[in-house]
This record gives structure tokens, sequence and C-alpha cells, in this order.
């Protein structure tokens, strides 16, 4: 059975006030946290599960020198983040593959999404990260290492994979890594090399 992760997001912006608000987003504040390492680096930038578009907006910004883009498998957020992006700067994904070519961005980020999706898809999500990082890229990617206080709208916990630091390591290849108790999440950094796959 496949899990209708655009039914379970579109409702989740629609009933959780917290998806509209920047201050809630893990991705707007991994890139504040970061902002002196990603403010090093230029080109187009791919957020992955971009939400309604805080970091699209905020790598469009000073001191980022991005061409920002977004992805998401939720038509609601799709349509609210290109209400507050550039409408040709934001994409809806179906979930399995991102809608763009091979070797397309200088950095890729994917902030508290893996765990959301169901364990046997994470190897090929991260794939897909990959994919779409041009060598010598950087892939930023976040992950909650503990349950969600919120359920779907079928009734199962929305962080659907729950694995230890070390488990996300194996498929994100981090050049580094962190991790924090408050809350349970972990960052983890990658460079793509030429001979990445």
């Amino acid at each position: 059975m496949t899990t209708d992760y655009a039914a379970i997001y579109n409702h989740q912006t629609e009933t959780n006030p917290g998806y509209s608000q920047a201050e809630q987003s893990p991705g707007f504040k991994a890139v504040l946290e970061n902002a002196t390492e990603i403010s090093h680096l230029k080109g187009r930038s791919l957020d992955v599960g971009c939400g309604v578009g805080f970091v699209v907006e905020l790598l469009n910004t000073y001191p980022y020198r991005f061409e920002a883009h977004g992805t998401d498998v939720s038509p609601t957020v799709v349509e609210q983040a290109s209400n507050r992006n550039s409408q040709d700067r934001i994409k809806l994904s179906d979930g399995s593959t991102l809608p763009y070519d091979d070797a397309s961005f200088d950095l890729v980020t994917c902030f508290d999404v893996l765990e959301h999706i169901d364990e046997h898809e994470v190897e090929q999500f991260c794939n897909e990260l990959r994919r779409v990082a041009r060598p010598g890229a950087t892939i930023m990617c976040s992950v909650a290492l503990r349950e969600a206080s919120a359920i779907d709208l079928f009734g199962d916990n929305v962080h659907r994979t729950i694995r230890p630091f070390d488990w996300w390591a194996q498929y994100l290849r981090p050049d580094k890594a962190h991790w924090t108790k408050h809350p349970m999440q972990a960052i983890y950094w990658h460079v793509k090399g030429i001979n990445s796959k």
C-alpha cells in the first residue's frame, strides 16, 4: 500500500497553524543557525519538502546568494510557496522522484522531511537528493530522531521512520554531522564529489 503523503500534508497544513509560521519551520531555523557556512556558497539551491516556502524565500535574500527553488508533495503548500516566491521556482513532486534534471543544484536542502517517509523509501529518497546535486554541491539535511506530537489523518504518527543518529548516516553519507538533545534532531552535511552516486 502506497502512503498518500499529499493528502497527509494537505491536511497537516490546513489544520496546523505552525506550518504557516516561519519560527516553527525547522529549515528556516537551520538556515539561520548555519548562516555563516551557507552564505559562503552560491549558485542554484533546492529545498526538498519546502512546505510553504520559508527556506526558499530566505535563501533568495542577503546574505545568501542563491537562485532558490523548492519542491513539495502537497499541492496545498506548493500553492502557498508559489505565492510567497516566484511561481516558476516551486514545483510539485510525486513523492518518489524529484522533478529536476540530474546535477541541477549547488545546494540541496532537506529539513525534517526524511523521518516523515516510510523506511523502505529512505534510500531511494536520499539517492534522489544526490542525483539532483552537481559535483561539488553541498547537501544539508536535518532529521528528527523522535516521535512527533502530531498524528496524521490516517491515525499514524507523522514521523513514520524513527531511527538513531548513525542509522541515518548510512544513507546520507555525511562529511560531518552533529545532533542536539532538545529537540532530538540531527544535522548532516555532505559534499558531493565527482565520483559520488
